[in-house]
């Protein structure tokens, strides 16, 4: 279990009942309101942990923070930061995960996901999802990811019948591409 305090998560232990904080995780490079651990995801030995508020060269774009366990406790692996972000995009307010790819998404323009992938102890950018309706529907609010489907919630999305009902897009991977399947609202 994790827990966001300040821009820190703590990883409890619960044993019998009772709570015990086993390590205090911190990104490599902290900064005021980063709002570490606000989403994060753990798969295996892996935990992906979006941190929205984080400035990354100076910008407050956000960034998501891969940390892997070892014999020693958790350290951190990478830091992911959009490619082309601006201030403000709030770039891990969602991760999806499952130790191979990582999904972070964003308020970049019309709303977003980035995708990478792992090579080694390395993340490689691979693509960037953006809304097929072109609209700023909040495209990026949520993702989930089961090997080879993506969900991409769209809260502000619209249908004929109301406004700001929400949508989820689906996406199947087939190797490196990734296609829009059906949108749910």
């Amino acid at each position: 279990r994790t827990m966001c305090v300040l821009g820190l998560m703590l990883g409890f232990v619960v044993s019998s009942g009772a709570q015990s904080v086993r390590q205090l995780l911190t990104a490599a490079d902290p900064t005021v309101a980063a709002y570490l651990g606000q989403r994060t995801v753990i798969s295996g030995d892996y935990l992906l942990a979006g941190a929205p508020g984080s400035e990354f060269g100076g910008v407050n774009m956000g960034q998501a923070y891969v940390f892997v366990r070892g014999a020693g406790g958790w350290a951190q692996q990478a830091n992911l930061h959009p490619v082309d972000g601006v201030s403000g995009d709030e770039f891990g307010r969602a991760v999806a995960f499952d130790g191979n790819y990582a999904f972070v998404g964003s308020r970049s323009g019309l709303g977003s996901v980035y995708i990478y992938s792992r090579s080694g102890t390395n993340w490689l950018y691979v693509n960037k999802l953006t809304p097929p309706s072109g609209s700023a529907d909040g495209f990026g609010s949520a993702v989930a990811w089961s090997d080879p489907y993506l969900l991409v919630g769209a809260k502000d999305s619209s249908n004929e019948f109301s406004s700001s009902v929400g949508a989820v897009y689906t996406y199947r991977r087939n190797g490196s591409t990734w296609s829009p399947e059906v949108r749910f609202s």
